[in-house]
């Protein structure tokens, strides 16, 4: 899937399960992802930065259980 504001469409940024991805994006090296859990019984808030060049796009895979960061050089995939 090809996902951004190049290509249009977009990614999922919240699962069945109640997790969230937010993003704070200046289109700069300081741009800012965050994992929200469901409920703060589960754990802290997760945070990702320093990405270079600038975040395009983020968001969950179709299950739920992984997630991207994507920047216009490199693609980051995490698992949960």
């Amino acid at each position: 899937m090809i996902a951004g504001p190049i290509y249009g469409g977009t990614l999922s940024t919240e699962t069945q399960d109640g997790w969230r991805l937010s993003g704070r994006l200046t289109n700069s090296s300081n741009d800012v992802v965050i994992l929200i859990p469901p409920t703060e019984e589960t754990g802290e808030p997760s945070t990702f930065t320093s990405f270079v060049p600038e975040v395009r796009v983020f968001g969950f895979s179709p299950t739920g259980r992984s997630f991207v960061i994507g920047t216009g050089a490199e693609v980051y995939t995490f698992a949960r």
